[in-house]
């Protein structure tokens, strides 16, 4: 609605004698500070800014802006940088912004910058428009306040937490246009009751609680001195580990499909760095590898995600961006089959058994429930969890207490050998997560897991990581994706594009599928992952089945088509498809039985 606003009275010559306070119009915007003036050589009204210009004939005003723009209050934000807070009338009503200084100080940047939320001038006034901000706001010091402003979600420099914009006794600015949905997500929507009545269906799924301390776990970081680190739920399809990965998101966001807390693996190393970067203390959920545009980029995020900053870069983009968080990353794929640095996986805490177990019908029900309850009821749980902790905080030998728990637990979760022991202490800290949300009853439907849970799921067996298993799954994922390129008996398709895979066997009264060893190697090697290093586990693992050559057991010869390559045959347990076999295993054409059954 417009607004009703009276006419201002003065003209240019007035404007040059001495400053001038605004007309009646400006009680109308609450941000205007009382005692305004109009710096000399200006004139403002509700119609515009006319700059007034000495001719020979005598002052004449120049109109620079179709509406008052006034610079009504500056800010500073954790690092020292400035920005001012502008006010001005479109004509229907009064628009409110914070642009960096630098910005205001370049008018035809500021025009550009704010054109689409209508700002009253035009670019070829721009050099006007910052001469008239710069001179109001010198002239007006004494009125216009200093306010200080966050610029990221979580643990703020004066020791104060933010869970939302809405709870911020601040301003809260993001640092980047791009983070702004994301902050928007966070926010509390139904009640703690509906989320902790449906978090309480996980209580005999060790794995989807896990993804509930690793939300949990984010404002520990800080507190205990423990860098960032990753928590990767991987495994096939439709085995609940997106939905697992929404509980913990749940504590502080919007973890639904329609909303802005989660991100995806389909986006740029920027963007993940912008997006780690508007939290020190809450959860990041990265949803599904699959997605990933190029693989390398997992295993740059991997790797960087524990440094607690990005990339050094120049030029003007993003550099060393800051943040503290726990990643929770999803997908088919294990995250740390991306990656080929070493030192990885002591930085990642990989779960690939199904968060919500076998798929029986009360563990599907319980998926529903759970998913449900978290898309309904989100942002109660962190902030309370906060609350405790600050109040732990405050009490004398509070922070200590919660170290030396960390450290006793650090020790109990060490498991047998050192990659166990350099994970121990992340994995200390998603238990010390789920010991404080047992104590202060965040969830109460849950109990804490047993240490025997923890080191079944975190203690690692060797030093490789179970990497063999990890590339078991990238292998049977890159089949799953490609199953229109295995041959099987009685087959009258064309060669697909390019070219078989492998085909469907049949080992014993089970079907599976035998791939060619060269199309299989090129595959893992596009994830990271050099086949040779895992042969020898997936034999020792019976993975592979052997077959009655004495000379190449491992890969006998099959058919496949017109021909009859070496091949790798999975074990029917391992491949988990729905593989058609031959119906019948007779002699054709001259060829070998279909059936290829080895003993």
């Amino acid at each position: 609605m417009t607004q009703d606003i009276t006419v201002d009275q003065g003209g240019p010559a007035e404007a040059l004698l001495d400053p001038q306070r605004l007309g009646p119009w400006a009680k109308k915007c609450p941000e205007i500070p009382d005692g305004f003036l109009i710096p000399l050589g200006w004139r403002c009204d509700q119609y515009g800014i006319h700059k007034v210009v000495e001719r020979r004939d005598g002052p004449v005003d120049v109109r620079i802006a179709y509406g008052p723009i006034l610079p009504v209050a500056t800010h500073s934000d954790p690092d020292g940088s400035q920005l001012v807070e502008l006010v001005w009338f479109d004509g229907l009503r009064w628009v409110n912004r914070l642009v960096p200084r630098s910005t205001a100080k370049a008018g035809k940047r500021l025009v550009a910058a704010l054109g689409d939320a209508g700002f009253p001038a035009t670019d070829g006034s721009g050099k006007d428009i910052e001469q008239w901000l710069a001179a109001a706001e010198a002239l007006n010091r004494r009125v216009i306040p200093d306010h200080r402003i966050a610029r990221w979600l979580g643990w703020q420099p004066d020791g104060t937490f933010l869970s939302s914009a809405a709870d911020a006794a601040v301003r809260l600015e993001v640092a980047f246009p791009e983070q702004q949905p994301a902050l928007n997500a966070h926010r509390p929507v139904g009640s703690l009751a509906g989320w902790q009545e449906g978090v309480a269906a996980v209580e005999s799924l060790p794995v989807a609680k896990m993804a509930l301390y690793a939300g949990l776990a984010a404002p520990l970081l800080d507190v205990l001195g423990v860098d960032s680190f990753v928590v990767d739920f991987a495994g096939r399809s439709t085995r609940g580990k997106t939905t697992a990965a929404k509980i913990g998101l749940s504590c502080w966001a919007d973890p639904s499909e329609k909303g802005d807390g989660t991100f995806s693996w389909r986006t740029t190393i920027f963007a993940i760095e912008k997006r780690l970067n508007l939290v020190r203390g809450l959860p990041v959920l990265l949803d599904e590898t699959r997605v990933v545009t190029k693989p390398e980029m997992v295993d740059e995020v991997l790797y960087q995600v524990s440094k607690n900053h990005g990339k050094a870069r120049s030029g003007g983009y993003p550099s060393l961006l800051p943040w503290s968080t726990v990643v929770i990353s999803t997908g088919e794929q294990p995250a740390l089959s991306f990656t080929t640095h070493q030192g990885a996986s002591a930085r990642v805490l990989g779960i690939t058994r199904p968060p919500f177990g076998k798929g029986t019908t009360e563990n599907g029900q319980a998926a529903i429930t759970v998913g449900r309850a978290v898309d309904e009821n989100y942002g109660h749980a962190g902030p309370l969890f906060v609350a405790h902790l600050r109040d732990m905080l405050a009490t004398p030998g509070g922070r200590a207490d919660l170290v030396a728990r960390h450290r006793d637990l650090t020790e109990k979760l060490r498991g047998p050998n050192d990659l166990s022991s350099r994970r121990a202490p992340l994995v200390a800290v998603l238990a010390l997560a789920a010991d404080l949300c047992r104590r202060w009853k965040i969830a109460p439907g849950l109990t804490m897991p047993t240490l025997e849970v923890w080191l079944d799921l975190f203690a690692a067996d060797e030093a490789t990581d179970n990497r063999p298993e990890m590339a078991l799954d990238a292998a049977m994922e890159w089949v799953a994706a490609n199953s229109f390129a295995l041959w099987y008996p009685k087959c009258t398709r064309r060669d697909p594009p390019g070219g078989w895979i492998g085909r469907t066997v049949k080992v014993g009264d089970k079907a599976t599928v035998a791939v060619l060893p060269g199309r299989l190697k090129t595959a893992l090697e596009r994830v990271g992952i050099t086949l040779d290093t895992v042969l020898p586990a997936w034999k020792e693992n019976g993975w592979l089945v052997r077959g009655s050559e004495e000379k190449r057991p491992w890969d006998p010869k099959k058919r496949l088509g017109s021909g009859q390559p070496r091949m790798l045959t999975f074990h029917p347990d391992q491949a988990g498809g729905d593989y058609e076999s031959d119906p019948d295993p007779s002699v054709r054409d001259g060829h070998v039985p279909y059936s290829d059954v080895e003993p």
